[in-house]
């Protein structure tokens, strides 16, 4: 009975099924990583954190937008960093540019919702120091790791895709009358 109410009290004040559902996403996250020795987890963390959404069909739209706009900032900022270390261009300066063609290609192929993310790859890949040698792998590092948060968040989210009924922490009335 304590038990009942105390989900209810939780589903009531904001803990409820999409919550649940992000913290069983991340968990897998951290587990597949654990085992798999992978140490660099934050990154499919976050995508599984920000693709969940209310519904699978919802998560799906969202998860290819970022995967998309993964792939289109990886091209960008690659093929920028390199004509950088080719011409002696600043890669600040490149990054402005970069930055207004990922939006621009974006909004071209009508994925306007791609544009975000597709700029914070391009200022990753020219603004901050990466370990990854040759620096082609970053984007595909984090094409990867997208694509399994991807993964993860909607097959969590097809596996709860119904919200359960609210628990009542009352007996029905017609077993109380037994």
């Amino acid at each position: 009975m304590k038990f009942k109410k105390a989900l209810n009290y939780l589903s009531t004040h904001g803990l409820g099924f999409r919550t649940l559902k992000t913290m069983l996403a991340i968990a897998l996250c951290l587990l597949i990583a654990y085992y798999a020795g992978y140490e660099d987890v934050y990154n499919v963390c976050a995508v599984a954190l920000l693709t969940m959404q209310i519904t699978p069909k919802e998560s799906i739209k969202l998860g290819s937008h970022r995967l998309i706009g993964t792939v289109i900032g990886g091209v960008i900022g690659t093929g920028m960093l390199y004509l950088s270390i080719a011409t002696g261009i600043h890669s600040y300066i490149l990054t402005v540019f970069a930055v207004g063609l990922t939006i621009f290609i974006c909004n071209l192929i009508n994925i306007k919702g791609a544009s975000a993310i597709s700029s914070l790859v391009v200022m990753l890949i020219l603004i901050v120091p990466l370990d990854i040698e040759p620096t082609y792998l970053y984007p595909i590092q984090r094409t990867l790791e997208t694509a399994i948060g991807i993964v993860i968040a909607v097959a969590i989210n097809y596996s709860f895709k119904s919200k359960p009924t609210r628990l009542s922490a009352e007996t029905p009335q017609s077993a109380s009358n037994n």
